[in-house]
């Protein structure tokens, strides 16, 4: 996987974020090779409204997407940055795997309407669970400390 990070917060943060959008993308994209093809950019942006967002850049030649970029807010701490990454990178898994379509109007093949608040969208639903379950994993597996 292409990773490229843009405004980090703090440089000696860097390899943090590094870290952890590859393992979040080893758990969530299982095959070596569509890992490999996928290219994933970070900003980090003090602007944004949300903690953060994801969206899609660009397509393989079977129209797929495989290149996306994560905005995340840079002033919301170490912890909630990791926690943001989590969640948005199941939303790039959600891509990859073509359950969720860009316009967020198809959901597994199933359309949805436009109106549907964000708490029953499904794919935010799945986001924040395993997001949830990702970071918590993460922070042990690595030994951080965050009680």
């Amino acid at each position: 996987m292409k990773l490229r990070i843009y405004n980090c917060p703090d440089e000696d943060f860097k390899p943090y974020v590094e870290k952890a959008v590859h393992f979040f993308a080893k758990e969530l994209i299982t095959s070596t090779k569509l890992r490999n093809n996928c290219s994933i950019k970070i900003k980090f942006d003090d602007t944004i409204k949300d903690y953060g967002s994801c969206f899609v850049e660009d397509y393989n030649t079977r129209k797929q997407p495989r290149d996306f970029t994560i905005e995340v807010h840079s002033g919301i701490g170490a912890f909630h940055i990791i926690e943001t990454l989590a969640h948005e990178m199941v939303h790039v898994k959600q891509y990859v795997y073509g359950e969720l379509d860009e316009e967020g109007m198809k959901w597994c093949g199933k359309r949805l309407t436009r109106d549907l608040p964000y708490h029953e969208q499904p794919w935010e639903i799945e986001a924040h669970d395993v997001g949830d379950i990702l970071f918590v994993d993460y922070m042990e597996k690595h030994n951080v400390k965050w009680s």
